[in-house]
């Protein structure tokens, strides 16, 4: 299913794509050639994908907390407490991430990322 062609209006975001929690949002793709799915993560709707990426995709390796964004998925509000208390907090996040990844520790990712569009996906 092409991400791209996600056509939302409306307050009840009518045309949004339903995405499973376990729905591919994009492949990024290092210039190794290394691919990585982006599974979305939470069941909701698809209600708007960073096109900017398809121009500039190493935004989500350079600016991941502004303009790196992937996507933007609406839960449905019966889930969505649930899915905010699952949430590590933000401080406890970066802690664990310094810990993984100090700078003694390769990254997982090299090199500059693409986003590819294989399969009509974004």
């Amino acid at each position: 299913m092409n991400r791209l062609s996600n056509k939302v209006n409306g307050k009840g975001k009518r045309g949004a794509q339903v995405m499973g929690s376990k729905a591919t949002l994009c492949r990024l793709v290092t210039s190794d050639e290394q691919s990585f799915d982006v599974l979305c993560g939470a069941r909701g709707k698809l209600v708007q994908v960073n096109e900017r990426l398809l121009s500039d995709p190493d935004l989500c390796r350079t600016s991941q907390g502004s303009d790196g964004w992937l996507a933007i998925v609406l839960p449905n509000l019966t889930v969505y407490d649930g899915l905010i208390s699952a949430l590590t907090p933000a401080s406890q996040y970066e802690q664990m991430w310094r810990k993984q990844y100090s700078p003694s520790r390769p990254r997982p990712v090299t090199g500059t990322l693409k986003v590819h569009n294989t399969g009509g996906q974004l």
